[in-house]
């Protein structure tokens, strides 16, 4: 899905170390990078987001999902949820309209750090 700016694969330990250096120069606590995959799974279902949506959004297979997430559904969508799903929301609408607009490069979506910059800076 990713790659560098020649082509050649993105190795996993250089990206968790990205991940890291990202987490810290924002001040955030120390999480894995594969903690946000869960993070999103409970955000998605607590907005009410269907089993199906969130399966595809994240690769868990259905047994899994409510195995790990059950406790999720039907949960009170809480201000801090609800203000971290309106400001993805915004940023993907931007990207796309930059992108349809021709203003983001060929290599569009594919810099995670220009999102976490976004991110640290509102």
């Amino acid at each position: 899905m990713f790659c560098q700016a020649d082509g050649s694969p993105l190795y996993p330990d250089d990206i968790t170390a990205e991940f890291n250096r990202l987490v810290a120069a924002c001040g955030l606590p120390k999480i894995r990078l594969h903690d946000l995959r869960h993070n999103v799974a409970s955000l998605l279902l607590a907005t009410g987001m269907p089993f199906s949506s969130v399966m595809k959004i994240t690769g868990h297979d259905e047994d899994t999902l409510e195995k790990i997430y059950h406790h999720v559904v039907g949960e009170i969508v809480t201000p801090e949820m609800r203000h971290a799903y309106d400001w993805m929301e915004a940023l993907q609408a931007s990207e796309q309209a930059k992108a349809a607009a021709g203003i983001l490069g060929q290599d569009a979506g594919a810099s995670v750090t220009a999102i976490w910059r976004r991110f640290a800076s509102s």
